[in-house]
């Protein structure tokens, strides 16, 4: 079996498991409110999943590399926890386009378009506000788990491609050399 020939098709599930709308957010699980989205906001986490060949004593294994925070992603959060960053909150409204309100509760017009208007509504406070009742909520209810990497292995378990490129070996095989690791980046 050619590890170099199935390191890119499992990077391309990987990364194609964390582009899936099939998430659960907002709410608590039965709950009528949320929805599903996917596991993309800036596309760091995206970006950093890098899958590598190793070898050690002669015995050769697959990497699969993400950055440090994909653990969260992967695992959630309980609840209780220590506060996360007000600032990689309002990060994350910003790169899901979430929207700023005024005062009043309404929509920033066109907040969005253009880096002045949201400066602007950040130096009003408008910002803060959402930030720190997202953070509030995720003390009290914690981040659900998302899973992602055993359904990636399960998706590599059952691609044809690399069904096929494991020239007789069983999958089993491919299965106990793959494991991920999350690094800072």
């Amino acid at each position: 079996m050619d590890l170099n020939q199935i390191t890119p098709i499992i990077e391309k599930l990987v990364k194609d498991t964390l582009r899936e709308r099939n998430y659960p957010f907002g709410g608590r699980p039965g709950s009528v409110y949320g929805g599903l989205s996917n596991k993309v906001a800036s596309g760091t986490l995206l970006n950093s999943v890098k899958v590598l060949t190793k070898r050690q004593n002669d015995i050769n294994s697959i990497e699969i590399d993400i950055a440090a925070y994909g653990m969260f992603v992967e695992e959630g959060r309980s609840s209780g926890k220590n506060f996360v960053p007000v600032s990689a909150i309002m990060q994350w409204l910003t790169e899901k386009g979430i929207g700023i309100r005024n005062p009043q509760g309404q929509f920033v017009k066109e907040h969005r378009k253009t880096k002045k208007k949201y400066e602007e509504a950040k130096k009003t406070g408008n910002i803060l506000p959402a930030a720190f009742a997202i953070q509030s909520s995720i003390k009290r209810f914690g981040i659900r788990a998302t899973n992602f990497t055993e359904l990636a292995l399960n998706k590599i378990s059952q691609d044809k491609q690399i069904l096929s490129l494991l020239e007789g070996q069983a999958i089993d095989d491919l299965m106990n050399i793959i494991s991920v690791s999350a690094t800072v980046k």
